[in-house]
């Protein structure tokens, strides 16, 4: 529990908030997410890199990221500001 109460407990949350809307919305797997990942890496889509993965090809990240904000300009704008705060209060 100390995940949750501690440091780090809020983007816990909000990365299972992230993935309950993703599969919803029927962009990811609802289930074994971990394997869908792993098969993109087998397809030599995706590298793993410790316990996350990264995109193969800069092409296929910088497709992926224009049609993210192709499809949802209001929420990168609203990133873009939440960047913005945090790079202002670290300087």
């Amino acid at each position: 529990m100390y995940g949750l109460s501690g440091g780090g407990g809020m983007e816990v949350i909000q990365h299972m908030i992230l993935r309950g809307f993703l599969a919803n919305e029927n962009v990811i797997p609802r289930w074994r997410y971990d394997k869908f990942l792993d098969h993109c890496a087998e397809l030599g889509l995706l590298r793993k890199v410790g316990g996350g993965y990264i995109f193969r090809h800069r092409l296929l990240l910088e497709y992926f990221a224009e049609q993210f904000t192709k499809h949802n300009p209001e929420h990168v704008e609203q990133l873009i500001e939440q960047q913005r705060e945090e790079s202002e209060k670290n300087v």
